[in-house]
């Protein structure tokens, strides 16, 4: 029956089932050309964001993890014919569906632009010249800057070479950890960000 399958499937099943390593790694190569094709097809969008190919391709990877951790094997009807390609897409296009609302808002989330939370939260700060949206500003920057204080060193340097524009990729080389270690580090401080701003806001 195994020989039915199509080999995506079967790459599929050995990672959610066994979590063969080996198995992810093949699918997320066998899948390397449609990422550089999506990244293709909107690169001056991306460009524009202060999003280079590196930086995609990293992002992408993030996409494919998740992907395969909502993938659902017991849905797939057609096993002998299924192919990874579509399923996979659709999270692709989540990249540049977030950096567009984002851009569309008008405004801009604090110091922690480039990522959002899974319930697409945001940390914002309208843009405005008037005394009251830039009293909030100062506000949260005293926030941001008396919640690294708090943090060990090595986080607390992720946060600030962030907060100084610098790519997730770029943090990583500097600090010399992986780039899904420094991605998690700022996604906890984005959201233990949030929730003192709430807290603050409501005092």
């Amino acid at each position: 029956m195994n020989n039915q399958f199509s080999e995506d499937f079967k790459l599929l099943k050995k990672i959610k089932k066994d979590g063969d390593l080996k198995s992810r790694e093949l699918l997320w190569n066998k899948y390397q050309r449609l990422v550089h094709k999506s990244f293709n097809n909107s690169r001056e969008f991306y460009i524009s964001m202060g999003i280079e190919r590196e930086d995609f391709v990293q992002e992408s990877y993030l996409q494919f993890e998740s992907a395969l951790t909502h993938f659902n094997l017991e849905k797939i009807s057609t096993p002998e014919t299924y192919y990874f390609y579509g399923y996979f897409w659709t999270y692709l296009r989540l990249i540049k569906t977030r950096l567009y609302r984002r851009f569309t808002k008008g405004g801009s989330t604090i110091y922690l632009d480039d990522l959002q939370d899974e319930k697409g939260g945001e940390f914002e700060v309208r843009d405005s010249s008037d005394f009251q949206s830039e009293l909030e500003k100062e506000n949260s920057r005293t926030i941001v800057r008396g919640y690294i204080g708090t943090l060990e060193p090595d986080d607390r340097e992720v946060l600030e070479l962030y907060i100084s524009d610098k790519k997730i990729s770029e943090i990583s080389r500097i600090v010399s950890r992986p780039y899904l270690d420094v991605y998690r580090s700022i996604q906890k401080a984005k959201k233990q960000l949030e929730t003192i701003y709430r807290e603050t806001a409501l005092a």
